[in-house]
């Protein structure tokens, strides 16, 4: 994987002096700056090598944005340590939903912690899954920022927590001092096979590459995660499925994967356009899609039960107890491949919860109790959008 290039910084007048500013700026000492009043704003392109840093004005700690009640989520929490994405994958939701294109890191991310201490605080007995990655890779702008080195200290405290970093990079070297003393940690990686990779999934590191830090990652003593999403259609994808997830299984013990996640090619109508322009010869634009209950292009249905339940079934032929599910899928479709189907959100996070519980009995996980997590705020509910 070729490194990343930043080739300017600007800084918020407000955060010059801040000890997160000065860290980013050692690591980039040769990097032209400018001290700005205002965001700075460039094309999609340009932005992903300008660097912006901030403070960050709304809530760093958020629930993962489900789709819509039609479809089943499993209460994860999303930390927007960093928004903006120097890789460039052609269906990346981030180029139709971000205002600018630049990379944008906050130096405030202290406040990460208070919000997530008032969260933490309100439930004792609950197995909780937080993670970066969301709106950036969580591992890309490490090797210049050590955002996730700031994290990792704090999330490693919390006992009922599993903390996740989601990456298509190889780049987890900065992980060395953590090695064998982080039983929390998540590292996980977005895996496709190798063709959707190379016509779809720009600037990031190949599936060799990918496992490879994932095998590393396991040497280390940390727990891995990985997630099919979006599974892509292409030709000869049932094969290319297949031997992908053959050579995951080869390269690490299923023992220490945490969870896999299954999820369909999915994306805002207007976000077609957006990708016809910027990436005209993707074939993802040629493949016939409908819109669904969540107002977003999706396979239709059969297609994509029958990806679901080839990947799956291959999942399984691997590994009997590894914990897996769909992102934003619905019922009948849960219920189709895997032969059940969780009642509702809650369920999905009671399940979670179980597997972990029952999988890691060495980190004193509280035992789930399925009324507990179904008395619990779920993503859909009001009082949950109040913290949004």
């Amino acid at each position: 994987m070729k490194e990343i290039i930043i080739k300017k910084i600007y800084i918020d007048r407000k955060v010059k002096d801040r000890s997160f500013t000065k860290n980013v700026l050692n690591n980039l000492p040769h990097t032209p700056l400018e001290i700005t009043d205002t965001a700075p704003a460039f094309s999609t392109a340009q932005g992903k090598q300008i660097l912006y840093i901030t403070d960050y004005k709304g809530v760093f700690c958020k629930p993962c944005p489900g789709t819509s009640q039609e479809y089943l989520c499993c209460n994860y929490q999303v930390i927007n340590e960093t928004t903006g994405c120097p890789l460039d994958c052609a269906y990346c939701i981030l180029q139709g939903y971000m205002d600018s294109s630049v990379l944008t890191v906050y130096a405030n991310y202290e406040k990460i912690f208070e919000e997530f201490d008032t969260f933490h605080n309100k439930y004792p007995q609950r197995i909780i899954r937080i993670g970066t990655g969301e709106l950036a890779d969580s591992l890309a702008l490490e090797r210049y920022t050590n955002i996730s080195s700031l994290l990792i200290p704090y999330f490693r405290m919390k006992k009922n927590v599993f903390f996740e970093l989601k990456t298509k990079t190889n780049k987890i070297e900065f992980l060395a001092p953590f090695a064998h003393k982080t039983n929390n940690l998540v590292l996980s990686w977005s895996l496709n096979t190798p063709q959707a990779i190379e016509s779809v999934e720009f600037k990031t590191a190949s599936l060799q590459e990918r496992l490879q830090g994932a095998k590393r990652a396991q040497e280390m003593g940390f727990k891995m995660s990985f997630h099919f999403d979006p599974i892509v259609h292409h030709e000869n994808w049932k094969e290319n499925y297949h031997r992908t997830i053959e050579r995951l299984f080869k390269t690490v013990d299923h023992r220490r994967i945490v969870w896999i996640s299954l999820g369909g090619l999915r994306m805002p109508p207007d976000l077609k356009p957006i990708i016809k322009e910027r990436f005209p010869e993707t074939p993802i634009i040629r493949d016939e899609q409908i819109i669904a209950k969540d107002r977003k292009l999706r396979y239709f249905k059969p297609l994509r039960y029958e990806m679901f339940k080839h990947i799956y079934d291959t999942i399984r032929s691997h590994s009997k107890d590894v914990f897996v599910y769909f992102c934003m899928e619905d019922k009948d479709i849960w219920q189709k491949v895997m032969g059940f189907s969780p009642i509702n959100t809650n369920h999905v996070d009671y399940l979670f919860a179980e597997s972990l519980f029952r999988r890691f009995p060495e980190m004193g996980l509280p035992k789930p109790e399925f009324d507990y997590y179904q008395s619990l705020d779920s993503i859909h509910d009001p009082a949950y959008e109040k913290r949004i």
